[in-house]
């Protein structure tokens, strides 16, 4: 089987193993063979070993590298959510404003706004993308 990128498939989770800097998921793909998985960008995903979660191969590069990005336990792309205004700064060299927003979990994620953009302490936006667990967020 030939994995192909922006597709979805399942993948065990075998174990938790380090190396001198780094922890990885070790996971079995959909073809039998293995695959690491960065922990640090996925510690509120909740994954544990001898589960199985679904993964969007984001990039298949030419050495046959291949990225994953597992599917978020909460967030969807494309999908709104409201979230917290935590701080905000304004840009006027790019007439706008930087928000740093909070999420369910705690995080923090930016998002730029324009400058006639109405600012509220609680706000909805919509996932653009989710890479390396970041959430990309756009507003409406």
């Amino acid at each position: 089987m030939k994995l192909k990128e922006r597709a979805r498939y399942d993948f065990l989770v075998i174990k938790l193993v380090e190396t001198d800097d780094e922890r990885y998921f070790l996971l079995k793909g959909p073809d039998n063979k293995r695959y690491l998985l960065p922990e640090k960008y996925y510690t509120v995903y909740g994954i544990m070993t001898g589960s199985v979660i679904n993964c969007r191969i984001d990039k298949i590069n030419c050495k046959g590298k291949v990225f994953l990005e597992p599917e978020h336990p909460y967030y969807r792309e494309g999908n709104e959510y409201e979230f917290r205004l935590l701080e905000q700064q304004n840009k006027p060299d790019q007439n706008g404003k930087l928000l740093i927003v909070g999420d369910e979990f705690g995080l923090r994620h930016e998002v730029f706004v324009p400058g006639d953009c109405e600012i509220s302490a609680s706000m909805v936006f919509r996932i653009d993308k989710i890479k390396k667990g970041c959430l990309f967020l756009k507003p409406l």
